[in-house]
């Protein structure tokens, strides 16, 4: 791997002096008056090439013009954007953007730069494709290196299961979705789910905390991430990505795309083989799952040109994880008392489709539909579990105008799922009681209506109101308000502030798989009640410059409030963990600040701090959330050098001290601290650019820190005191990775 890098290393220095390109440069402004004024940070990039360059406070750019392209992009989220046919030799470009304010909803085709605060109502982070290249983003667990927002965070170590958590909360209270669709991460799919995108595949992401709008449903209360995918008629003709670790896990990413006239289709697939059995911290135990995954995926889109857009998805999943002692066969040993192993099959098939249909000049249909069909079959020690999950939620809303820029939005959903599980013990040594089956099924019809006015000249002050009204076979009956505000203040300050309420169902082991492998009993209510969430928050944006430095500062403030949580309880005694649902809320205030800087042309940086404070307030007092840092830093910045296509990138993270179970019932080689210690992670990447490949290298966790004794009493498994789920820190030490990128030119229609 050393060799590799130093050849890699190589490769990009005499890769410096390029033959000089042809550069197109400009200035970017719009009209206030009977007077122009520049515009700071509009994207300009090339169609269908990685090469792009931002407008900076004098609203001026320069790129260099790679060969062939011929089409410029202008894209800025609060104008209308435009696409420029460019002749050889052109002359600097002036270019005057219109407002876009009125606009319902812009889209700008390609990559975006960076991170950036989308100017929208509600408080969103756009992690745009360019950002994510900055890191390896094997999948969408790996997409969040440089967003404070949200925190990737390991649930499982034997087999590598991963939640989103945001605001502080555990990720059952994030939502995600496709295309503006629920994307059904919920039950099995809730933490394996996030495996199952591939990062190739991601164009744009958008990160909204805290309650969002009732259109997307009743559910989220922490916050959403909406993924976007690439659109079949605007990206490669032909993509392969190929990446390795020290460890040699392997990956391949390709796909291939295609225009029809008004139609375009795009086929992807993935492959992962496992890595190596690696045991650095010398417990017996590998320390990464052996991964075996196949994915594949199709969509296709139709746009007329005159408002009717229709967008189809099919994806199939078929993986395994495998984790155990360094011993473990999960053919020979799935099961058995001989050695402790892991091993999770899971296969899934879903769909997904939306609609906008204009019904005359002013009304418009939109319909979001998905549905899933998962299995999962899994040995967790000598405890096996089964289950089958089928999904399915379609919603169909229309937008009405009112007069002005005020709208109405009114429609209605329905939810059906269906959970059958199934739970064994091969052998129960430590008479454990939760085996037997269930089936839960869920069916919930809903309509819903949100309102929006708009007030000012310069649409200064926007309000939001929705409601939603929900019907469950089994709840009954309940409403989720929800409203947002937004308050351009002048001088580039934004405010905007939010309020609602949600309600979900919880599910006890497919939320909760990793204590399948504990030695511990579970002790649970037999139908537990719905849980009801509150969540409040208050963002406070800056946009402006200073010595030619472009600065987004932002200051969120949230609070979230659960009741009736299904609460896992470790403390009530070492044998048995007790799942209760208290009338006293579970509460976590957070507060967030980041400060984004565009120094240099090519030069990006961030900073950025949370603080969270999150526990159960009960009647006998407070008790802190476990496994929550109450303070995360993130320093990143990046350097793109466009001339020579070289990109460096690197983060620092920091992570404050967590509560972590009380463990002085147990034998004193096995008991933990009250609280973790700090820790940091730092990583970095480089990448070299040329036209059709790229290459890159890094490393993840530059400063080798693992948690120490993750998995307790690793020796004796089938025993007492044997848990994989007290993870508090990273569990793989330092690792090597290098990969590479081919492109082609984008899709162009058949009959050219």
């Amino acid at each position: 791997m050393r060799t590799i890098a130093a050849v890699f290393l190589y490769i990009c220095v005499l890769s410096l002096p390029l033959a000089a390109q042809q550069r197109i440069s400009g200035i970017v402004l719009h009209e206030e008056g009977d007077s122009t004024q520049p515009v700071i940070g509009v994207n300009v990039f090339w169609l269908g090439t990685n090469t792009g360059a931002a407008t900076g406070v004098d609203g001026r750019f320069e790129l260099p013009r790679p060969e062939g392209a011929s089409r410029l992009v202008i894209g800025h989220a609060g104008y209308i954007g435009d696409t420029l046919d460019i002749v050889s030799g052109a002359r600097p470009l002036r270019i005057i953007l219109e407002d876009g304010k009125s606009l319902g909803e812009v889209t700008v085709m390609g990559e975006r730069k960076g991170v950036a605060a989308a100017p929208i109502e509600f408080r969103a982070e756009s992690v745009s494709a360019a950002e994510l290249k900055k890191a390896p983003c094997c999948d969408l667990s790996g997409c969040f290196s440089t967003s404070i927002s949200v925190e990737p965070s390991v649930t499982d170590v034997i087999t590598d299961t991963r939640e989103l958590r945001m605001l502080g909360m555990a990720g059952v209270y994030t939502q995600l979705l496709l295309e503006n669709t629920p994307t059904l991460f919920s039950g099995l799919n809730a933490q394996y789910g996030l495996s199952f995108i591939p990062g190739t595949l991601i164009r744009q992401m958008y990160i909204v905390k805290g309650a969002n709008s009732v259109l997307q449903g009743y559910e989220a209360s922490s916050g959403i991430v909406n993924v976007l995918l690439h659109e079949s008629d605007a990206t490669d003709a032909f993509f392969l990505n190929g990446f390795a670790s020290a460890s040699l896990e392997r990956q391949v990413n390709i796909s291939t795309s295609r225009v029809f006239g008004h139609w375009s289709t795009l086929l992807a697939g993935q492959l992962v083989q496992p890595s190596q059995a690696v045991d650095e911290d010398g417990n017996t135990f590998i320390d990464m799952p052996r991964i075996n995954r196949t994915f594949l995926t199709n969509t296709w889109k139709y746009n007329d040109g005159e408002g009717t857009l229709l967008r189809l998805g099919a994806k199939f999943t078929d993986e395994r994880r495998v984790g155990g002692t360094t011993g473990f066969d999960a053919a020979r040993d799935a099961g058995s008392i001989t050695q402790y192993g892991q091993v999770v099959d899971n296969r899934r098939a879903e769909m997904y489709a939306t609609a906008d249909l204009p019904l005359d000049d002013e009304l418009m249909l939109k319909i979001h539909t998905a549905g899933a069909s998962h299995g999962q079959n899994a040995w967790y020690g000598v405890t096996r579990y089964t289950g089958t999950q089928r999904q399915w939620y379609t919603d169909a809303g229309i937008t009405i105008p009112m007069g002005g820029e005020h709208t109405l939005k009114a429609g209605a959903s329905y939810k059906h799922f269906t959970l059958a599980e199934d739970i064994g013990f091969n052998a129960n040594p430590l008479g454990k009681t939760y085996a037997g089956s269930s089936t839960l099924v869920e069916n919930v019809p809903g309509l819903f209506t949100e309102g929006k006015l708009v007030f000012g000249d310069d649409d200064d002050l926007v309000l939001i109101g929705g409601i939603r009204a929900d019907a469950h076979n089994t709840h009954g009956g309940f409403v989720t308000p929800r409203f947002f505000a937004k308050w351009e203040a002048g001088q580039g300050l934004t405010v905007r502030g939010v309020a609602g309420t949600g309600a979900r169902r919880p599910l006890l082991f497919s939320e909760n798989a990793v204590l399948l492998a504990s030695s511990r009993d579970l002790s649970f209510p037999a139908a537990p009640a719905l849980e009801r969430t509150r969540n409040y928050g208050l963002s406070l944006t800056r946009i402006g410059g200073f010595a030619g430095i472009t600065l987004t500062a932002a200051l969120d403030v949230f609070r979230t409030e659960v009741r009736r949580q299904l609460t896992a309880d470790y403390d009530i005694d070492p044998f048995t963990v007790h799942f209760t649902q208290r009338e006293s809320p579970v509460i976590s205030n957070n507060l967030v600040a980041e400060l984004l800087a565009d120094l240099a042309e090519g030069l990006e940086a961030k900073l950025a701090y949370t603080f969270t404070d999150a526990f159960e307030d009960r009647a006998e007092g407070r008790k802190d959330v476990l496994f929550t840092s109450r303070h995360r830093a993130l320093f990143a910045a990046s350097y793109d050098h466009s001339m020579s296509g070289l990109l460096f990138a690197a983060t620092l993270e920091m992570f404050g001290p967590q509560t972590l179970p009380h463990t002085t019932a147990y034998p004193e080689a096995f008991r933990l601290p009250e609280r973790s210690p700090w820790y940091a992670l730092l990583n970095f990447q480089l990448t070299q650019r040329w036209e059709a490949l790229e290459l890159y290298a890094g490393v993840e966790n530059l400063l080798d820190k693992r948690q120490d004794n993750p998995i307790l009493n690793p020796v004796r498994p089938f025993d007492r005191y044997f848990e994989t789920s007290f993870i508090w820190g990273p569990v793989k030490g330092r690792e090597l990775f290098a990969g590479f990128r081919v492109r082609l030119a984008p899709a162009h229609e058949e009959d050219e």
